[in-house]
């Protein structure tokens, strides 16, 4: 049975049959003894710094259960680790171990992780904190519900984390087969491709006019305006999201261009290609219109192989402060080209159908994200019951 030192208050939030303990009342703290620069990326055990980052270590100090968070840096009061085995620390990292009893040690990383910032923040009136010291955790209130429930809640919360943690490695699974689809079709040179200028299979033109002020909820004319190539569109417009009221003095897309911002502040954002499908578009000015030669190059490719051939665009930008492409520059843009345009097309569906997988992950993972957070409020304070 735990006996308190004190009687702590963490207020009425919390079920009347919770106890409130102070956190020193429940483990022991301690810290590692380690220097950041006694990692061993190859080393065999987990290696705790200040850090978000587990980095390895030769040697093992520790052998428990413990909850690890920083005891200075940037992440004060963000960073936290469980572990359940061997394992080493910086010395500037405390070591929460020894458990009673009474306390399940997954139920204290998570109620403790919930709570330790805002206890932190409540003693110092600066907006971030330089150091934690001992008794900032040892005297922190600290709410417990009985093994069973704590056990549950700890459950429940692994699980919801799990989820997240699986869908982040398809996530980046599928990115990885993506870059080594798109280096495949764009970098290795095979049978039925060729390298080409894109001088000799395009044409090109200019936007005109249409100021950011000319954009208009109530507008009759679809528009794409320069800004919005940086902020909106990726590689494929599949929606227009801007409406104007010019009717005279435009330039109107006939569908199929590849549009391109013809200056920025930064060389790398006039990579920022963008394949238009349909017409009568009205373009804005400061866009150059790159138009294919439809037998020989679809521009959904041209696109793709422009923001994937980033480093070639550079070299072909100028200015110092301000930085532009012209007509003239993208003419010796040289990229390597499958013969048959149906081909191309099919190497966009495919690049495309795994940039949408992606994105509905993503998605899918925002939303675990949301509902975990949701699951912390509910469950660490006691307003959802799982017994």
């Amino acid at each position: 049975m735990v006996e308190m030192t004190s009687k702590p208050n963490l207020g009425s939030d919390y079920p009347s049959d919770w106890k409130q303990l102070f956190v020193g009342d429940l483990i022991s703290i301690t810290t590692g003894s380690r220097n950041t620069q006694d990692n061993n990326p190859e080393g065999l055990f987990p290696f705790f710094v200040r850090s978000q980052k587990v980095e390895r270590i030769d040697g093992y100090s520790f052998d428990k259960e413990a909850v690890l968070t920083s005891g200075d840096g940037v992440g004060t009061g963000k960073i936290f680790h469980y572990i359940n085995g061997k394992f080493d620390a910086h010395q500037r990292v405390y070591v929460l171990s020894n458990f009673v009893d009474e306390l399940h040690g997954k139920y204290f990383y998570w109620q403790f992780s919930n709570l330790f910032f805002d206890r932190i923040m409540s003693m110092t009136a600066k907006s971030s904190v330089d150091s934690v010291r001992k008794e900032m955790i040892s005297r922190m209130s600290f709410p417990l519900p009985c093994i069973k429930e704590q056990q549950l809640i700890a459950e429940a919360l692994s699980d919801a984390d799990a989820l997240i943690a699986s869908l982040k490695k398809l996530i980046e699974k599928k990115e990885s087969i993506l870059a080594s689809i798109k280096k495949n079709y764009f970098e290795v040179r095979c049978n039925n491709s060729e390298m080409v200028l894109l001088g000799e299979n395009a044409t090109f033109s200019k936007g005109r006019h249409l100021a950011k002020s000319q954009l208009s909820d109530s507008g009759k004319l679809p528009c794409v305006h320069y800004g919005e190539l940086f902020t909106k569109y990726n590689a494929q417009i599949l929606e227009i999201f801007s409406y104007t009221n010019l009717d005279q003095d435009t330039v109107l897309s006939k569908g199929g261009e590849v549009l391109m911002p013809t200056s920025d502040v930064t060389p790398s954002g006039l990579a920022k290609a963008s394949y238009l499908r349909k017409p009568n578009v009205v373009i804005g000015g400061d866009i150059l219109i790159i138009q294919p030669n439809e037998e020989r190059l679809y521009g959904g490719f041209l696109s793709e192989v422009i923001r994937y051939l980033e480093s070639q665009i550079l070299s072909l930008v100028s200015g110092s402060t301000v930085y532009h492409i012209y007509a003239q520059d993208m003419a010796k843009f040289a990229f390597q080209l499958p013969n048959e345009v149906e081909e191309q097309k099919q190497i966009v569906e495919t690049i495309s159908d795994f940039r949408n997988e992606i994105a509905a992950l993503n998605e899918e993972l925002t939303k675990a994200k949301k509902v975990k957070i949701g699951m912390m409020q509910e469950l660490l304070k006691g307003r959802t019951r799982l017994i």
